[in-house]
């Protein structure tokens, strides 16, 4: 009986109880993870488990607590830290996942940020972005780049821009670049030598790419575009 619940007003709104459902159709583990209610049967911790069992007419497995106040949600939830795409990384690389193990073994290699590297996967089905990717277990690696020679270029940089080169939307905007049939790293290198104060950080990628093309091509007859 869904009707014994209560959503308080003074608890946080429901933001992404469909991303929860999709995970519990794959994989119900909600009787380990019982939500928390009230006397009153407020929910004070769980209110998108609840609604996503709720749409998907499961049963709802709850713990109530006579002296647990619905003010107490905020607390619960400021303790609580979600799991980031590093921590799935690490997860599904100890259990012998091999792109996982290849994943985190290029951050620490290259010294890189999981954010960086996992640019080079594939993108699943029903993902939005490659931090989803990580998470959904599913990560693969792209074949068409190589991925060592690229990482290795992004030091080409490290003596010219020690600031930002490491930078997830610098390594982005050089990635653009990189992905280029014309591009050839010797051309960077070689401008990079010659004309690396043309350029300056840029608050998003595709201002940093942008940079990047303008000294690309400096005194080139052959020039590259994004």
């Amino acid at each position: 009986d869904y009707s014994i619940f209560v959503l308080s007003e003074l608890n946080r709104i429901p933001g992404h109880y469909k991303k929860v459902l999709e995970s519990i159709e794959a994989n119900d583990y909600t009787k380990f993870q019982p939500i928390l209610v009230n006397n009153k049967m407020e929910i004070v911790d769980g209110q998108n488990r609840f609604l996503a069992c709720k749409a998907l007419g499961l049963p709802i497995h709850f713990i109530v607590s006579d002296t647990i106040k619905i003010f107490a949600a905020a607390d619960i939830n400021r303790a609580s830290k979600n799991w980031s795409a590093a921590d799935y990384a690490e997860n599904f690389a100890k259990r012998g996942r091999e792109p996982y193990i290849r994943l985190i073994d290029l951050c620490a290699k290259y010294n890189q940020r999981l954010s960086v590297v996992q640019q080079f996967g594939k993108m699943s089905n029903a993902v939005n972005s490659h931090s989803e990717n990580v998470k959904s277990g599913n990560f693969q690696f792209r074949d068409d780049v190589n991925i060592d020679e690229f990482l290795t270029h992004i030091e080409d940089f490290a003596t010219y821009y020690k600031d930002f080169y490491k930078k997830d939307k610098f390594v982005k905007a050089v990635l653009k670049l990189y992905l280029k049939k014309e591009y050839k790293i010797d051309t960077m290198v070689k401008k990079l030598r010659m004309a690396s104060g043309i350029i300056n950080e840029q608050p998003k990628v595709d201002m940093m790419a942008e940079e990047l093309v303008k000294l690309y091509n400096y005194k080139s007859k052959a020039k590259i575009n994004l």
